[in-house]
């Protein structure tokens, strides 16, 4: 908001600025503060972390400085491909993704795998000014920008300010500003030439996905993602030279490791799985691993693989070890990573619930911190249908706390959206969806190492799992991160497109699979030019019993789809289950087995006896009601409603007409049952009378006759403003809109 001079001043100030190299001094002092990390409080070096509070001016010089080096950088390819972190476009997801597929490669041609984990000592603290202007003149960094960066810290002090009060300036003459937009770039140049080095003499794990020279070129030597850094490669001797190149790098550059945090794992092939005690056994012998110190160190410490002469702990492949917040294990087991994940997200949710703060803002605190928690790791499938579910009903059980509703609140009105009376809050099987097809689109369209090997991967487990059972699509799809991935897609009714517009390919349907064939046949559903929808009083005396959507009605484990029967709805849902839900449930079992052509003159039952399993089905032509696609997306509030005016009334003509009981020559009328309505039903009908009312007034008020002059010339009756209820409607399932990624071609 300055005026444009003020701008033009600032910007000759800068250039002034870079041309002599020189700051103010008063720019050149900054202020430091500690905040808590972890540990012991009262240790003020390891448990808390400096932050540099820097002058204005100062950060704005920095930040053109980072901008200008950036780019400097990435035009001319100077930065290593393996460190993904202060990058742009490149995250925490690409760098895990990459190191799976390394491990899915390990398991699926059963080959030797070794992994070393760093933990680099205070690593923006312990940068020697002097090594990083050396890497920046070898690296072909111009001389005017290792001058800018070498006056920046020749005369950089800084005051830590304590509770005893503010220190006197201290030269700061190792380590960058923490808080500076500066210190990450500069860290990513002084630890480049490490990588550099690992990646010489072919030592990496090698892709067996990939064939000729790409094997050779992609590699993987390691990861770097900012500190978090991990050395892989295929034996043990490898393994030792490594370590031996990065003891001389930190000698050189005077950086420390922390080895108690440090961890060796393999895996070792051609053996099983290698998660035996034989093979844990010899895997020790291999690394020479020692248990010297069992109480710090229980697995015990290997002699072979040492950094700066010290041992490195030993850490089995069947326990995890955190990296950059996934608790990954060389077998890919995800169970601790949930069991840590559903503990923290419910003691996190009970301090929500209890705390002093508004409903509002306690929803709000779950959008913004319980959500994120488990959507982190969303990203590469790590948990089954079953994890998935456990997840889902502890955030409902949560939110019912925060909003102080009964037990017994449908599920579905609290996902339901809140223009359509619901509380809008997501459900965890949309966050898949969308994060599973995020990071399957930007795998296969990235053009380095992640696109080359998740491309070939993809095809590689296509073709490994041809043979599967189709029963066993959750294990067969274990060590299949991808294929999760397309599968979380397909049951969310996305579409992912492989090519160009005019020759597009379903990619998911190309995979050619036996596992996800049913998939693929309800897809064919969806696509269709016909939809049929599901009347309102079939299914709507059944979302009382709490049933959120059709799949709550499907037997588990068919390849064909098909309902279940009356006495099954009855073992499910227990004595809560009357003779109307069972009719219900025969009425749509009826209408989604029966042709929908022949939807005009369909037929009610009032049966309550369970159908055959034939009549069970769903055909290939139905389509439910919750998988309505709306290709106009005209799905303003006027059109919503024009829909339920016209789709209750064409059900009210539809319902079944009460017929006469002829018996001789007499005629009785049919005998009703009194049942006594629960509430919900009740409210039900109440606004399905109401919207019919007001369906059949006209638009326009008709002049009144003569003989009513009287009447009218008294006030008119002033009808009640009656307030929408939060009830179950069809507005939200009819109305989910299929959602197409297209991806860009891939070949």
């Amino acid at each position: 908001y300055l005026p444009l001079e003020h701008k033009q001043a600032i910007y000759q100030y800068m250039l002034n600025v870079y041309d002599s190299a020189d700051l103010p001094q008063t720019d050149n002092n900054s202020n430091t503060i500690l905040l808590y990390k972890k540990g012991d409080p009262a240790d003020p070096v390891k448990s808390y972390r400096p932050i540099g509070l820097a002058n204005s001016l100062y950060k704005l010089y920095t930040r053109f400085l980072t901008t200008a080096y950036y780019r400097y950088a990435e035009n001319n390819r100077m930065l290593h491909s393996l460190q993904g972190g202060f990058k742009k476009y490149t995250g925490t997801t690409e760098n895990i993704t990459q190191y799976i597929m390394a491990i899915e490669d390990s398991i699926m041609h059963d080959t030797d795998m070794y992994v070393l984990y760093l933990d680099l000592s205070s690593a923006f603290n312990t940068v020697d000014h002097d090594k990083l202007l050396q890497i920046m003149y070898e690296m072909g960094f111009p001389h005017s920008a290792i001058k800018a960066v070498r006056k920046l810290y020749t005369k950089a002090t800084t005051s830590i300010i304590t509770d005893l009060g503010t220190t006197n300036p201290i030269p700061v003459n190792r380590g960058t500003i923490q808080g500076d937009s500066l210190s990450p770039f500069l860290f990513l140049l002084f630890i480049d030439p490490l990588f550099r080095w690992l990646h010489c003499g072919s030592r990496g794990y090698r892709y067996h996905t990939l064939h000729g020279e790409a094997r050779e070129d992609l590699q993987l030597p390691g990861q770097g993602f900012c500190d978090d850094t991990k050395i892989i490669t295929r034996t043990a001797g490898d393994m030792e030279i490594q370590c031996k190149k990065l003891s001389e790098y930190l000698a050189w550059t005077g950086m420390q490791v922390n080895h108690g945090k440090c961890a060796v794992t393999a895996r070792i092939g051609n053996k099983g799985n290698g998660t035996s005690s034989a093979q844990i056994k010899k895997l020790k012998t291999i690394l020479g691993v020692i248990n010297a110190k069992p109480q710090t160190h229980p697995q015990g410490e290997s002699q072979r693989i040492k950094i700066s002469g010290k041992p490195i702990p030993f850490l089995p492949p069947t326990q995890p070890y955190k990296y950059l917040g996934y608790d990954v294990t060389l077998t890919l087991e995800w169970k601790h990573l949930f069991k840590r994940i559903y503990k923290d997200i419910q003691e996190t949710g009970e301090h929500i619930a209890a705390s002093l703060a508004t409903t509002r803002q306690k929803e709000r605190m779950m959008l913004q911190i319980l959500l994120p928690k488990i959507g982190y790791h969303l990203h590469i499938a790590p948990y089954n249908l079953a994890d998935l579910a456990k997840l889902d009903v502890l955030l409902t059980r949560i939110f019912r706390k925060v909003w102080k509703l009964k037990n017994s609140y449908p599920t579905r009105l609290i996902h339901r959206p809140k223009e359509l009376g619901g509380f809008g809050f997501p459900s965890i099987m949309q966050e898949c969806a969308a994060r599973a097809s995020a990071t399957l689109i930007n795998a296969l369209n990235d053009q380095q190492r992640l696109g080359h090997t998740s491309r070939a991967m993809i095809n590689t487990q296509a073709t490994l799992l041809a043979g599967i059972d189709k029963d066993t699509s959750e294990t067969a799809t274990k060590y299949c991160t991808l294929i999760r991935l397309a599968q979380w897609a397909a049951r969310a009714n996305l579409k992912l497109i492989k090519g160009n517009e005019g020759r597009e390919t379903d990619l998911f349907t190309n995979l050619k699979l036996p596992i996800v064939e049913e998939m693929n046949k309800w897809k064919s559903t969806m696509y269709t030019d016909k939809y049929y929808e599901v009347p309102f009083e079939v299914y709507s005396k059944l979302l009382p019993l709490g049933i959120q959507s059709i799949h709550d009605l499907l037997e588990p484990g068919k390849m064909q789809p098909r309902l279940i029967d009356t006495n099954t709805l009855q073992e499910r849902y227990g004595q809560q289950v009357k003779a109307m839900h069972r009719i219900a449930l025969n009425n749509l079992t009826k209408l989604l087995y029966e042709d929908p052509d022949m939807l005009g003159e369909f037929r009610y039952t009032n049966s309550t006896e369970p159908y055959p399993e034939q009549q069970r089905k769903i055909t290939n032509k139905t389509l439910i009601s919750e998988l309505r696609t709306d290709r106009d997306n005209n799905l303003d509030e006027k059109n919503i409603m024009q829909w339920i005016q016209t789709t209750r009334a064409a059900t009210r003509e539809m319902a079944p007409q009460p017929q006469t009981q002829t018996s001789g020559t007499h005629t009785t009328p049919p005998t009703k049952r009194r049942t006594r309505k629960p509430p919900l039903k009740q409210r039900m009908d109440k606004l399905y009378k109401e919207e019919l009312r007001s369906a059949a007034q006209p638009e326009e008020p008709q002049p009144p006759t003569k003989k009513r002059r009287k009447k009218n010339k008294r006030k008119p009756r002033k009808e009640p403003e009656t307030k929408t209820p939060d009830l179950p409607d069809e507005i939200g399932e009819q109305f989910a809109i299929q959602e197409i990624l297209y991806v860009r071609d891939v070949n």
